[in-house]
């Protein structure tokens, strides 16, 4: 049976609150104890690389997507156990979502909404669909759930729960998950 692959986008910045860090590398820890492949954007960085060192924590397979010009600026984490160089964002987000069964959106940046707005037009694009998982930790995006909600009560959207799952703890996303 092939192993579930599970992407996940997240920050690479280094200057943010502890608890998001840790939180990635438990995150990283449990797809590895639970024998998922973790896809991620390959960075050495902020969250990214403490969900790859919770990965490799737990000797699991850990696959990077990057591009020349993030690696030049941010470096790529050495120890994966697979890795694709690209040249454009446009390549990396159509990789990344290729080589995911499953896609969770961690608290990041500008680069994570992007990517999870990415998942959700190709969703409705195409079949059969990736699982999308938001996770709110902390509340991290309940303001900008809230939003969507308002939206959708507009008609602009259709409701949010039509798109992706909230989770709030790894033990939310592992009753999604297993």
């Amino acid at each position: 049976m092939k192993k579930s692959a599970i992407g996940v986008f997240c920050s690479a910045k280094n200057n943010i609150p502890d608890e998001f860090l840790k939180f990635a590398f438990n995150f990283g820890s449990f797809l590895a104890k639970n024998n998922f492949k973790t896809v991620y954007g390959g960075g050495n960085q902020g969250m990214m690389r403490q969900l790859a060192e919770g990965v490799f924590a737990e000797n699991g397979e850990i696959c990077g997507i990057i591009t020349n010009e993030f690696i030049k600026k941010e470096g790529h984490f050495e120890k994966l156990t697979e890795n694709f160089i690209c040249e454009t964002l446009e390549e990396r987000k159509k990789l990344l979502i290729f080589h995911s069964d499953v896609l969770c959106i961690l608290p990041g940046g500008f680069g994570s909404l992007d990517e999870f707005l990415t998942t959700i037009q190709f969703n409705a694009s195409n079949t059969p669909q990736k699982t999308v998982i938001i996770i709110d930790f902390l509340n991290f995006y309940s303001p900008f759930l809230n939003w969507l909600e308002e939206i959708s009560n507009i008609n602009m959207i259709d409701k949010p729960s039509h798109y992706f799952c909230i989770a709030r703890t790894i033990q939310d996303v592992e009753k999604l998950l297993l």
